[in-house]
């Protein structure tokens, strides 16, 4: 019995259900005394994945914490890998980048001392976010090319979806519409069977977005609706913000001032109800008070503004903070790492080459 409800916990997890938490949590609470220390790990691991779902991160690193102590005693490198990944991921989201960083080349060791491509993907693709996070744009596309690599080695389609995900949203922010779209076809054509909900509405908000910069607004306005109802149908507030970001954007590109105002009052309401305004575009309040501006809401747009430049204040100070926290010593290792696997990878490409092109004495 307790463990079919562990098996319906996990699917509820899956699909990103608005009874996913307390679901895990009412598991965690009724677990057997005699329970094994593997489903203590999973129910950790899923009530991580439930508070990650919701932005609820405090909760998620207290479990992710723990589960960190039970991997250990475990002595098992994949449950240890999955929780310096949760840990490096609480980190990143509450900005805290030089611990998230610390995980992610922790995480990254142990997948190379046992050639676990889907960790070294994960790794990669956490460490592009930090990267980005302090404008480091060549470092950025170089990781990720290398999460790619690792993707198709692992041979799983959910990651190769997700590092592809990734890909799109760094072409996005570049600004690079020819790469986007390419990217955004090249997703498409691959099976979705086991890719979680999150990924699918995230991709469905960067067609979105793609759309509305080709000035494809009916295009665009039709998949923001889809992206819109699935966010909002799982709970998945990361993915209902980025939708009503992208419907600001669609609205001013129409000329629809009014709504594009509404819209962004409707995005900065959200993101302070989940206690994120820190996942809001650096340009979001400067576009929004702009807007008011125009349609001579001289008193909100002045307001708007002060935030937008009181913020802007408050972001070069953490980026200040995190160049001065991350020591010099953990960014040296992170390059030798990369170095090494691009080495790996290299030398395999080669191999593969060679075999490929040698031919038995007696073929010929």
């Amino acid at each position: 019995m307790w463990s079919e409800r562990l098996l319906a916990v996990r699917q509820l997890v899956w699909l990103v259900s608005p009874e996913a938490l307390s679901a895990a949590r009412s598991l965690l609470r009724d677990a057997p005394q005699a329970i094994s220390l593997q489903d203590e790990m999973a129910l950790h691991e899923l009530v991580c994945r439930a508070a990650w779902a919701e932005l609820r991160f405090s909760l998620m690193l207290r479990h992710a914490r723990i589960l960190e102590k039970l991997a250990k005693l475990s002595g098992e490198f994949a449950w240890q890998i999955e929780a310096q990944q949760l840990l490096a991921n609480a980190h990143y989201d509450q900005r805290r980048y030089d611990q998230s960083l610390t995980y992610w080349v922790s995480s990254l060791e142990l997948a190379q001392g046992s050639d676990n491509y889907a960790a070294l993907c994960e790794a990669c693709l956490g460490m592009s976010n930090i990267l980005l996070a302090d404008q480091q744009t060549q470092e950025a596309r170089q990781v990720l090319e290398l999460a790619c690599n690792q993707a198709m080695r692992s041979g799983l389609n959910r990651l190769s979806f997700k590092a592809g995900l990734y890909t799109a949203n760094f072409l996005a922010q570049q600004n690079d519409l020819a790469g986007l779209a390419q990217c955004l076809l090249w997703l498409k054509q691959l099976p979705v069977d086991d890719i979680e909900e999150t990924l699918l509405i995230d991709v469905e908000n960067t067609r979105a977005r793609l759309l509305c910069l080709q000035n494809d607004t009916q295009a665009a306005e039709s998949v923001l609706q889809v992206a819109t109802a699935r966010a909002h149908a799982c709970r998945y507030l990361w993915g209902s913000l980025q939708a009503q970001l992208i419907a600001a954007d669609l609205a001013a590109t129409r000329g629809q001032l009014n709504v594009a105002i509404a819209a962004g009052h409707s995005a900065l309401n959200a993101a302070h109800e989940a206690n994120g305004c820190h996942f809001l575009p650096h340009d979001f309040m400067l576009k929004l008070g702009r807007w008011q501006e125009e349609c001579g809401l001289l008193d909100e747009a002045l307001a708007t503004l002060e935030q937008w430049h009181t913020r802007q204040q408050a972001n070069l100070l953490v980026r200040h903070e995190h160049k001065c926290r991350i020591a010099p010593s953990l960014l040296r290792q992170l390059s030798l790492l990369l170095q090494v696997m691009q080495l790996k990878d290299e030398n395999r490409n080669l191999r593969s080459q060679l075999q490929s092109n040698f031919v038995p004495e007696y073929a010929t």
